[in-house]
């Protein structure tokens, strides 16, 4: 999943547990219903003032919509090594 689509998840949690119609949502943040559909899809990307925004509009903590490192670093097995890693000669 990527991270567009992770927020997209996060936001449409809130927005459904909080009742925020789309069409509110959409008009708040200046974008259309179509585009906001599309973000919380994943088929569009959020900028960052979008999210910051999406919060605040929300009154939920940007902790709660942006995904945790866990969500977005692929796992590694115990026989790979992160990007960039070199052992020591």
């Amino acid at each position: 999943m990527t991270t567009d689509q992770l927020i997209g998840k996060r936001v449409a949690g809130i927005m459904f547990d909080k009742r925020v119609p789309q069409t509110k949502m959409s008009r708040r943040l200046g974008i259309t219903q179509s585009t906001l559909s599309k973000k919380l899809h994943g088929d569009r990307p959020w900028s960052t003032e979008e999210v910051y925004q999406a919060a605040r509009l929300l009154k939920a903590s940007i902790e709660d919509v942006l995904p945790t490192m866990d969500e977005v670093l692929p796992h590694l097995d115990s026989n790979q090594e992160p990007f960039g890693y070199r052992r020591a000669s």
